[in-house]
């Protein structure tokens, strides 16, 4: 059960051809797609499987086509909007063949968000995609972002605590707000899994953030830094 850093969100009858290629040179660089043709099997539930894979997954790419906004890609596109909106995913629209003016025009809730261009499905305009994705996404990130995307929701449903304030404040670089922390006796040498740790057996964790805390716990247990019979590891590594 792997998590993913990317889901594919593509109209087939526009860019299935786009989508295989940038599923083939994402897989080469060693991250984890999911792409329908290979995760949905015979027999298997589409709305299941489209919903278990955007669950695991820490980013989106949404290949917006002319066609995209109906039928799945459709569907696909409220779904990953409305996890985007309570932090669960993050949104990198790829406009293939279709301008920044008609994207805004038909999806205005999603125009604020900066896109990268696709004009064809060369090698090229391919591999553009892939290297503008890594820029925003570099492997070694994936347990920060996931340690995130979990204190995050953790923030929204617990007391306040210094200690995810200091974390939220590195994030998001707000100077202000590590002075608050430090100020309300944020421990600055706290390890990076101990947040994760601390919240493991809390009453309500994984009924208020289900979806992050099952993402971070099959990341850290898929890589060994997490063994359920023991407890999890003091490791610190990424």
């Amino acid at each position: 059960m792997p998590v993913y850093d990317i889901f594919l969100s593509y109209k087939f009858d526009d860019a299935a051809t786009f989508a295989n290629a940038l599923n083939a040179s994402f897989v080469e660089k060693g991250f984890t797609v999911w792409l329908d043709k290979n995760q949905i099997r015979p027999g298997d539930s589409i709305l299941a499987s489209i919903e278990d894979g955007m669950s695991k997954s820490i980013y989106a790419l949404l290949i917006i086509s002319e066609n995209y906004f109906s039928g799945w890609a459709e569907q696909e596109r409220r779904a990953l909007f409305s996890k985007m909106a309570s932090g669960k995913i993050g949104i990198i629209p790829v406009l293939y063949r279709l301008s920044q003016t008609d994207f805004a025009a038909r999806s205005p809730m999603l125009a604020d968000i900066k896109t990268v261009l696709a004009p064809n499905a060369t090698n090229e305009t391919v591999e553009h995609v892939v290297a503008a994705v890594t820029d925003a996404f570099q492997l070694d990130q994936r347990l920060d972002r996931l340690l995130e995307i979990f204190i995050r929701c953790v923030e929204t449903h617990f007391p306040y605590n210094a200690d995810i304030d200091l974390w939220l404040s590195l994030f998001d670089r707000d100077l202000e707000r590590t002075k608050r922390a430090m100020e309300n006796g944020a421990d600055p040498l706290l390890e990076k899994l101990s947040l994760f740790t601390r919240y493991l057996h809390e009453t309500g964790t994984t009924q208020c953030c289900f979806e992050e805390f099952r993402k971070l716990y099959l990341h850290l247990f898929g890589t060994g830094k997490l063994f359920w019979s023991s407890g999890p590891s003091t490791d610190n590594g990424g």
